[in-house]
Protein backbone atom coordinates (compact mmCIF):
# COMPACT_ATOMS: atom_id res chain seq x y z
CA UNK A 1 0.00 0.00 0.00
CA UNK A 2 1.05 3.46 -0.68
CA UNK A 3 -0.26 6.42 1.42
CA UNK A 4 -0.29 9.31 -0.82
CA UNK A 5 -0.08 11.32 2.20
CA UNK A 6 3.80 10.07 3.00
CA UNK A 7 4.51 10.64 -0.42
CA UNK A 8 6.04 13.80 -2.49
CA UNK A 9 7.85 14.93 0.44
CA UNK A 10 10.47 17.67 -0.76
CA UNK A 11 11.87 20.28 1.85
CA UNK A 12 9.92 23.30 1.12
CA UNK A 13 12.33 26.48 0.24
CA UNK A 14 11.12 28.60 3.46
CA UNK A 15 12.38 32.28 4.14
CA UNK A 16 10.88 34.99 6.91
CA UNK A 17 10.57 38.33 6.00
CA UNK A 18 8.83 41.15 8.33
CA UNK A 19 6.52 42.88 5.06
CA UNK A 20 3.41 41.85 6.57
CA UNK A 21 0.96 43.71 8.20
CA UNK A 22 2.51 46.25 10.65
CA UNK A 23 5.75 44.44 10.14
CA UNK A 24 4.04 41.18 11.19
CA UNK A 25 5.88 38.24 9.55
CA UNK A 26 5.32 36.32 6.42
CA UNK A 27 6.03 33.11 6.11
CA UNK A 28 7.23 32.61 2.46
CA UNK A 29 7.09 29.09 1.22
CA UNK A 30 3.98 28.36 3.03
CA UNK A 31 1.46 27.35 0.57
CA UNK A 32 -1.52 26.07 1.83
CA UNK A 33 -3.23 25.29 -1.21
CA UNK A 34 -0.10 23.73 -2.38
CA UNK A 35 -0.02 19.51 -2.96
CA UNK A 36 2.65 18.42 -0.64
CA UNK A 37 1.93 20.68 1.93
CA UNK A 38 -1.64 19.85 2.15
CA UNK A 39 -0.52 15.43 2.32
CA UNK A 40 2.26 16.40 4.30
CA UNK A 41 2.88 19.81 6.66
CA UNK A 42 5.32 18.80 9.05
CA UNK A 43 8.55 20.35 7.82
CA UNK A 44 7.23 23.69 6.77
CA UNK A 45 4.77 23.49 10.40
CA UNK A 46 7.86 22.88 12.39
CA UNK A 47 9.92 25.45 10.77
CA UNK A 48 6.78 28.12 11.28
CA UNK A 49 6.81 26.94 14.95
CA UNK A 50 10.41 27.50 15.25
CA UNK A 51 11.61 30.80 13.06
CA UNK A 52 7.54 32.69 13.05
CA UNK A 53 5.05 30.72 15.12
CA UNK A 54 2.36 33.64 14.32
CA UNK A 55 3.10 35.30 10.57
CA UNK A 56 0.54 36.50 7.96
CA UNK A 57 -0.44 34.88 5.07
CA UNK A 58 -1.63 37.10 2.28
CA UNK A 59 -3.20 34.54 0.17
CA UNK A 60 -5.54 33.44 2.93
CA UNK A 61 -6.18 37.33 4.46
CA UNK A 62 -5.22 35.64 7.79
CA UNK A 63 -3.14 35.50 10.37
CA UNK A 64 -1.91 31.53 10.96
CA UNK A 65 -1.24 30.33 14.57
CA UNK A 66 1.36 26.89 14.69
CA UNK A 67 2.00 26.38 18.46
CA UNK A 68 0.17 24.66 20.86
CA UNK A 69 -0.35 27.40 23.48
CA UNK A 70 -1.13 29.67 21.35
CA UNK A 71 -4.30 27.63 19.55
CA UNK A 72 -5.23 26.55 23.00
CA UNK A 73 -5.67 30.23 23.61
CA UNK A 74 -7.55 31.02 20.84
CA UNK A 75 -9.91 28.28 21.43
CA UNK A 76 -10.78 29.52 24.72
CA UNK A 77 -10.65 33.06 24.62
CA UNK A 78 -14.12 34.52 23.34
CA UNK A 79 -14.46 37.47 24.39
CA UNK A 80 -10.94 38.50 21.46
CA UNK A 81 -11.84 35.45 19.21
CA UNK A 82 -14.75 34.33 17.76
CA UNK A 83 -15.25 31.33 15.13
CA UNK A 84 -16.27 31.90 11.32
CA UNK A 85 -16.58 29.05 8.82
CA UNK A 86 -13.72 28.44 6.54
CA UNK A 87 -15.35 29.22 3.58
CA UNK A 88 -18.49 31.58 3.67
CA UNK A 89 -20.11 30.41 -0.36
CA UNK A 90 -22.16 32.46 -1.77
CA UNK A 91 -25.67 31.31 -2.75
CA UNK A 92 -25.68 31.22 -6.83
CA UNK A 93 -28.58 33.09 -8.21
CA UNK A 94 -29.91 29.70 -10.00
CA UNK A 95 -29.95 28.36 -6.37
CA UNK A 96 -31.57 30.82 -4.21
CA UNK A 97 -35.24 29.49 -4.61
CA UNK A 98 -33.78 25.88 -3.76
CA UNK A 99 -31.42 27.27 -1.03
CA UNK A 100 -33.39 30.59 0.14
CA UNK A 101 -31.15 29.79 3.81
CA UNK A 102 -28.16 29.56 2.19
CA UNK A 103 -26.00 26.30 1.71
CA UNK A 104 -27.19 23.57 4.59
CA UNK A 105 -23.66 24.02 5.95
CA UNK A 106 -24.65 27.49 7.06
CA UNK A 107 -26.86 25.74 9.47
CA UNK A 108 -23.92 25.07 11.53
CA UNK A 109 -24.12 29.48 12.09
CA UNK A 110 -25.85 28.82 15.02
CA UNK A 111 -22.43 26.88 16.54
CA UNK A 112 -20.29 30.03 15.32
CA UNK A 113 -21.93 32.78 16.42
CA UNK A 114 -21.27 34.06 20.06
CA UNK A 115 -24.53 35.49 20.66
CA UNK A 116 -26.63 32.15 19.90
CA UNK A 117 -23.82 29.72 20.65
CA UNK A 118 -24.25 29.06 24.82
CA UNK A 119 -27.95 28.53 24.13
CA UNK A 120 -27.98 25.89 20.98
CA UNK A 121 -24.38 24.33 22.55
CA UNK A 122 -26.75 23.65 26.15
CA UNK A 123 -29.68 22.11 24.41
CA UNK A 124 -27.90 20.29 21.75
CA UNK A 125 -26.42 18.30 24.72
CA UNK A 126 -29.48 17.27 26.57
CA UNK A 127 -29.75 14.62 24.00
CA UNK A 128 -25.80 13.70 23.84
CA UNK A 129 -25.92 13.73 27.73
CA UNK A 130 -28.67 11.01 27.33
CA UNK A 131 -27.00 8.77 24.45
CA UNK A 132 -24.19 8.37 27.18
CA UNK A 133 -21.33 7.57 24.66
CA UNK A 134 -19.99 4.80 27.00
CA UNK A 135 -23.09 2.77 26.81
CA UNK A 136 -23.16 3.04 23.48
CA UNK A 137 -20.01 0.94 23.31
CA UNK A 138 -22.13 -2.37 22.70
CA UNK A 139 -23.65 -0.64 19.50
CA UNK A 140 -20.82 0.13 18.31
CA UNK A 141 -19.75 -3.22 18.51
CA UNK A 142 -23.05 -4.92 16.93
CA UNK A 143 -22.89 -2.56 14.02
CA UNK A 144 -18.50 -3.33 13.74
CA UNK A 145 -19.70 -7.09 13.69
CA UNK A 146 -22.49 -6.95 11.36
CA UNK A 147 -20.76 -4.78 9.09
CA UNK A 148 -17.49 -7.30 9.08
CA UNK A 149 -20.02 -10.20 8.46
CA UNK A 150 -20.96 -8.73 4.86
CA UNK A 151 -17.50 -8.79 3.67
CA UNK A 152 -15.40 -11.49 5.74
CA UNK A 153 -16.05 -14.19 3.93
CA UNK A 154 -14.06 -12.88 0.79
CA UNK A 155 -11.27 -12.64 2.80
CA UNK A 156 -10.10 -9.52 0.84
CA UNK A 157 -12.02 -5.75 0.86
CA UNK A 158 -10.94 -2.41 1.22
CA UNK A 159 -11.60 -1.23 4.53
CA UNK A 160 -12.32 2.27 3.82
CA UNK A 161 -15.62 2.36 2.21
CA UNK A 162 -16.32 -1.24 3.32
CA UNK A 163 -15.91 -0.73 7.26
CA UNK A 164 -14.55 2.83 8.08
CA UNK A 165 -16.70 4.82 6.40
CA UNK A 166 -19.65 2.13 7.84
CA UNK A 167 -19.45 2.10 11.02
CA UNK A 168 -20.25 6.09 12.22
CA UNK A 169 -22.35 6.38 9.91
CA UNK A 170 -24.43 3.62 10.36
CA UNK A 171 -24.13 4.63 13.97
CA UNK A 172 -25.23 7.82 13.87
CA UNK A 173 -28.41 6.59 11.18
CA UNK A 174 -29.19 4.15 14.02
CA UNK A 175 -28.75 7.09 16.96
CA UNK A 176 -30.78 9.28 14.87
CA UNK A 177 -33.51 6.69 14.02
CA UNK A 178 -32.71 7.24 9.82
CA UNK A 179 -33.48 4.37 7.49
CA UNK A 180 -30.09 2.56 6.97
CA UNK A 181 -31.53 2.29 3.19
CA UNK A 182 -30.62 5.56 2.94
CA UNK A 183 -27.06 5.27 3.85
CA UNK A 184 -25.08 6.07 0.54
CA UNK A 185 -27.64 9.16 0.32
CA UNK A 186 -26.41 10.43 3.48
CA UNK A 187 -22.54 9.62 2.63
CA UNK A 188 -22.94 11.78 -0.56
CA UNK A 189 -24.92 14.52 0.88
CA UNK A 190 -21.92 14.53 3.97
CA UNK A 191 -19.06 14.52 1.26
CA UNK A 192 -20.76 17.31 -0.41
CA UNK A 193 -20.69 19.37 2.57
CA UNK A 194 -17.34 18.83 3.42
CA UNK A 195 -16.36 19.88 -0.26
CA UNK A 196 -19.02 23.24 0.04
CA UNK A 197 -17.10 24.12 3.35
CA UNK A 198 -13.95 22.73 2.84
CA UNK A 199 -12.99 23.25 -0.80
CA UNK A 200 -11.51 26.39 -2.37
CA UNK A 201 -10.84 25.06 -6.04
CA UNK A 202 -14.76 23.49 -6.34
CA UNK A 203 -15.80 24.85 -10.00
CA UNK A 204 -18.85 27.09 -10.65
CA UNK A 205 -20.52 24.31 -12.45
CA UNK A 206 -19.23 21.57 -9.65
CA UNK A 207 -21.15 24.10 -6.73
CA UNK A 208 -24.44 24.36 -8.31
CA UNK A 209 -24.35 20.25 -8.86
CA UNK A 210 -23.54 19.88 -5.23
CA UNK A 211 -26.42 22.85 -4.21
CA UNK A 212 -28.95 20.97 -5.64
CA UNK A 213 -27.61 17.65 -4.13
CA UNK A 214 -27.71 19.86 -0.76
CA UNK A 215 -31.51 21.24 -1.51
CA UNK A 216 -32.27 17.59 -1.41
CA UNK A 217 -30.38 16.78 1.55
CA UNK A 218 -32.10 19.90 3.15
CA UNK A 219 -35.54 18.54 2.18
CA UNK A 220 -34.87 15.21 3.16
CA UNK A 221 -33.40 15.81 6.54
CA UNK A 222 -36.52 18.99 7.39
CA UNK A 223 -39.06 16.22 6.87
CA UNK A 224 -37.49 13.62 9.30
CA UNK A 225 -37.08 16.71 11.64
CA UNK A 226 -41.25 17.45 11.23
CA UNK A 227 -42.18 13.62 11.67
CA UNK A 228 -40.67 13.38 14.92
CA UNK A 229 -42.29 16.59 16.04
CA UNK A 230 -45.64 15.34 15.04
CA UNK A 231 -44.83 11.74 15.92
CA UNK A 232 -42.06 11.66 19.06
CA UNK A 233 -40.81 8.49 19.60
CA UNK A 234 -40.82 8.66 23.48
CA UNK A 235 -37.55 9.76 25.52
CA UNK A 236 -34.05 8.31 25.13
CA UNK A 237 -34.74 9.02 20.96
CA UNK A 238 -31.82 11.30 19.91
CA UNK A 239 -34.09 13.12 17.53
CA UNK A 240 -36.97 13.47 19.86
CA UNK A 241 -34.88 14.56 22.69
CA UNK A 242 -33.40 17.23 20.19
CA UNK A 243 -36.74 18.54 18.88
CA UNK A 244 -38.34 18.83 22.61
CA UNK A 245 -34.76 19.99 24.22
CA UNK A 246 -35.33 22.29 27.33
CA UNK A 247 -32.73 23.61 29.69
CA UNK A 248 -32.83 26.65 32.42
CA UNK A 249 -36.26 28.01 30.43
CA UNK A 250 -34.36 28.45 27.42
CA UNK A 251 -36.44 28.49 24.36
CA UNK A 252 -36.65 25.48 22.06
CA UNK A 253 -34.46 24.98 19.62
CA UNK A 254 -35.91 25.74 15.70
CA UNK A 255 -36.12 23.26 12.93
CA UNK A 256 -33.09 25.04 11.64
CA UNK A 257 -30.99 24.73 14.51
CA UNK A 258 -31.98 21.15 15.04
CA UNK A 259 -30.63 20.62 10.99
CA UNK A 260 -27.80 22.02 12.30
CA UNK A 261 -27.18 19.87 15.27
CA UNK A 262 -27.25 16.69 12.52
CA UNK A 263 -25.09 18.08 10.55
CA UNK A 264 -22.62 18.52 12.70
CA UNK A 265 -23.58 15.18 14.10
CA UNK A 266 -23.38 13.52 10.62
CA UNK A 267 -19.98 15.42 9.65
CA UNK A 268 -18.12 14.49 13.06
CA UNK A 269 -20.13 11.36 13.40
CA UNK A 270 -19.95 9.78 9.55
CA UNK A 271 -16.74 11.48 8.22
CA UNK A 272 -13.92 12.61 11.06
CA UNK A 273 -14.52 9.38 12.98
CA UNK A 274 -14.50 7.29 9.65
CA UNK A 275 -10.87 9.31 9.23
CA UNK A 276 -9.42 8.20 12.51
CA UNK A 277 -10.71 4.61 12.07
CA UNK A 278 -9.08 4.22 8.87
CA UNK A 279 -6.02 6.04 9.40
CA UNK A 280 -5.58 3.34 12.78
CA UNK A 281 -6.02 0.22 10.42
CA UNK A 282 -3.32 2.09 8.30
CA UNK A 283 -1.47 2.78 10.70
CA UNK A 284 -1.43 -0.78 12.63
CA UNK A 285 -0.78 -3.07 9.33
CA UNK A 286 2.22 -1.01 8.38
CA UNK A 287 5.67 -1.80 9.12
CA UNK A 288 4.88 -5.56 8.43
CA UNK A 289 2.01 -4.97 10.64
CA UNK A 290 4.26 -4.23 13.98
CA UNK A 291 1.37 -2.19 15.58
CA UNK A 292 -1.05 -4.54 15.15
CA UNK A 293 0.92 -7.31 17.05
CA UNK A 294 1.19 -4.88 19.60
CA UNK A 295 -2.43 -3.79 20.20
CA UNK A 296 -3.85 -7.68 19.50
CA UNK A 297 -1.44 -8.61 21.88
CA UNK A 298 -2.14 -5.94 24.61
CA UNK A 299 -6.10 -4.19 23.89
CA UNK A 300 -5.25 -1.75 26.74
CA UNK A 301 -3.06 0.21 24.57
CA UNK A 302 -6.00 1.01 21.77
CA UNK A 303 -6.98 3.85 23.78
CA UNK A 304 -3.36 5.39 23.91
CA UNK A 305 -2.83 4.79 20.35
CA UNK A 306 -6.38 6.79 19.79
CA UNK A 307 -5.06 9.44 21.56
CA UNK A 308 -1.77 9.08 19.69
CA UNK A 309 -3.29 9.00 16.48
CA UNK A 310 -5.38 12.08 16.70
CA UNK A 311 -2.52 13.79 18.59
CA UNK A 312 0.18 12.92 15.47
CA UNK A 313 -2.09 13.16 12.35
CA UNK A 314 -5.14 14.88 13.16
CA UNK A 315 -7.76 14.82 9.88
CA UNK A 316 -8.37 18.48 11.11
CA UNK A 317 -5.80 21.18 9.21
CA UNK A 318 -6.73 24.88 10.16
CA UNK A 319 -9.97 26.39 11.36
CA UNK A 320 -10.57 29.94 11.40
CA UNK A 321 -11.42 32.56 14.13
CA UNK A 322 -11.99 36.48 13.84
CA UNK A 323 -10.78 38.54 16.29
CA UNK A 324 -12.95 41.14 18.17
CA UNK A 325 -10.52 43.53 19.65
CA UNK A 326 -7.36 44.63 19.05
CA UNK A 327 -4.88 41.69 20.67
CA UNK A 328 -1.63 39.79 20.59
CA UNK A 329 0.01 36.49 20.02
CA UNK A 330 2.94 35.80 20.39
CA UNK A 331 4.56 39.24 20.17
CA UNK A 332 2.64 39.73 17.10
CA UNK A 333 0.22 42.42 17.14
CA UNK A 334 -3.35 41.25 15.90
CA UNK A 335 -5.76 43.96 15.17
CA UNK A 336 -9.80 43.88 15.30
CA UNK A 337 -11.45 42.52 11.98
CA UNK A 338 -8.73 40.17 11.11
CA UNK A 339 -8.52 36.38 10.60
CA UNK A 340 -6.84 34.06 12.64
CA UNK A 341 -6.12 30.95 11.26
CA UNK A 342 -5.87 27.83 13.98
CA UNK A 343 -3.33 25.29 12.43
CA UNK A 344 -4.22 22.40 14.61
CA UNK A 345 -2.67 19.89 12.96
CA UNK A 346 0.58 21.62 13.76
CA UNK A 347 0.05 21.69 17.39
CA UNK A 348 0.03 17.97 17.65
CA UNK A 349 3.47 18.24 16.38
CA UNK A 350 4.81 21.14 18.82
CA UNK A 351 8.39 19.82 20.62
CA UNK A 352 7.53 22.12 23.31
CA UNK A 353 4.69 19.98 24.78
CA UNK A 354 5.68 16.54 23.27
CA UNK A 355 9.10 14.58 23.20
CA UNK A 356 10.18 13.53 19.30
CA UNK A 357 6.82 14.76 18.64
CA UNK A 358 7.08 13.25 14.82
CA UNK A 359 7.60 9.22 16.63
CA UNK A 360 4.23 7.79 16.77
CA UNK A 361 4.48 6.44 20.00
CA UNK A 362 1.45 3.72 20.96
CA UNK A 363 2.52 4.28 24.62
CA UNK A 364 2.52 8.06 24.85
CA UNK A 365 1.21 8.60 28.27
CA UNK A 366 0.61 12.19 27.64
CA UNK A 367 -1.07 12.20 23.93
CA UNK A 368 -4.23 13.52 25.37
CA UNK A 369 -3.42 16.87 25.35
CA UNK A 370 -3.76 17.28 21.94
CA UNK A 371 -6.38 19.98 20.58
CA UNK A 372 -7.87 17.60 17.65
CA UNK A 373 -11.50 18.04 19.74
CA UNK A 374 -10.93 21.30 20.32
CA UNK A 375 -10.66 23.02 23.61
CA UNK A 376 -13.49 24.88 26.02
CA UNK A 377 -16.95 25.83 24.82
CA UNK A 378 -16.06 24.85 21.17
CA UNK A 379 -14.48 21.16 22.13
CA UNK A 380 -16.49 18.97 19.76
CA UNK A 381 -19.68 17.61 22.24
CA UNK A 382 -19.63 14.01 20.80
CA UNK A 383 -15.21 13.09 21.46
CA UNK A 384 -16.14 10.62 23.87
CA UNK A 385 -18.15 8.88 21.51
CA UNK A 386 -15.84 9.06 18.64
CA UNK A 387 -12.97 7.49 20.85
CA UNK A 388 -15.80 4.88 22.05
CA UNK A 389 -16.05 4.00 17.74
CA UNK A 390 -12.65 4.29 17.26
CA UNK A 391 -11.81 1.69 20.08
CA UNK A 392 -14.50 -0.94 19.30
CA UNK A 393 -14.19 -0.55 15.58
CA UNK A 394 -10.64 -1.55 16.10
CA UNK A 395 -11.30 -4.94 18.76
CA UNK A 396 -13.73 -5.98 16.16
CA UNK A 397 -11.12 -6.11 13.35
CA UNK A 398 -8.36 -7.61 15.83
CA UNK A 399 -10.97 -9.93 17.00
CA UNK A 400 -12.72 -11.38 13.23
CA UNK A 401 -10.08 -10.47 10.73
CA UNK A 402 -7.03 -12.90 11.81
CA UNK A 403 -3.69 -12.50 10.44
CA UNK A 404 -4.50 -9.15 8.71
CA UNK A 405 -2.37 -7.76 6.10
CA UNK A 406 -1.59 -5.17 3.69
CA UNK A 407 -2.57 -6.38 -0.49
CA UNK A 408 0.06 -4.79 -1.84
CA UNK A 409 -0.35 -2.34 -5.31
CA UNK A 410 -2.26 -0.38 -3.85
CA UNK A 411 -2.56 3.79 -3.28
CA UNK A 412 -4.89 5.39 -0.62
CA UNK A 413 -6.76 7.79 -2.08
CA UNK A 414 -7.61 11.27 0.18
CA UNK A 415 -9.89 14.42 -0.06
CA UNK A 416 -7.77 16.94 0.35
CA UNK A 417 -8.41 20.38 1.97
CA UNK A 418 -7.29 22.91 3.66
CA UNK A 419 -9.25 22.82 6.78
CA UNK A 420 -10.05 18.78 6.23
CA UNK A 421 -8.58 15.93 4.59
CA UNK A 422 -10.34 12.49 4.42
CA UNK A 423 -10.02 8.88 3.10
CA UNK A 424 -11.53 7.73 0.36
CA UNK A 425 -10.35 4.38 -0.65
CA UNK A 426 -6.91 2.30 -0.77
CA UNK A 427 -6.53 0.33 1.80
CA UNK A 428 -7.22 -3.04 0.64
CA UNK A 429 -6.60 -5.85 3.22
CA UNK A 430 -6.23 -9.81 3.26
CA UNK A 431 -6.91 -12.20 6.27
CA UNK A 432 -7.56 -16.05 7.08
CA UNK A 433 -10.92 -16.94 6.55
CA UNK A 434 -10.59 -20.12 7.71
CA UNK A 435 -8.81 -19.47 11.05
CA UNK A 436 -11.63 -16.94 12.26
CA UNK A 437 -13.65 -16.42 15.25
CA UNK A 438 -17.05 -15.06 16.20
CA UNK A 439 -16.90 -12.32 18.32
Amino acid sequence: MTDTYAADRAEPSLTVTSDGPGGCPVLHGFEPFEPAQVKDPSAVMAFARREAPVFFHPGLGAYIVSRHADVARVFVDQKTFTQLPFINRPVPEELRELLPDGFVTDAIAPFQDPARHPRVRKLAQVPFIRQNALAAADLVRRVADETIAEFRASGEADLIPAYARRIPMRLMLSILGIDVAHEDDLHRWVAGCMRVFGDPTMTDAEVVELGRDQAEFGRFTLSIIDERRRNPRGEGDFLTDLVNATADGEKGLSDFEVFGVVLLSLIAGGDTTANLIAQLIMRMLDDDGALWRVADADRDVIDTMIEEELRYNNVGRMTLRKVLTDTELDGVAIPAGSMVAMHVWSTGRDESVWQDPDQFDPRRADANKHLAFGKGRHSCMGAMLARVEARQSIEAVLDQLPNARLVPGHEVQRAWGIAVQSVLSGLVVAWDVCAGTTA
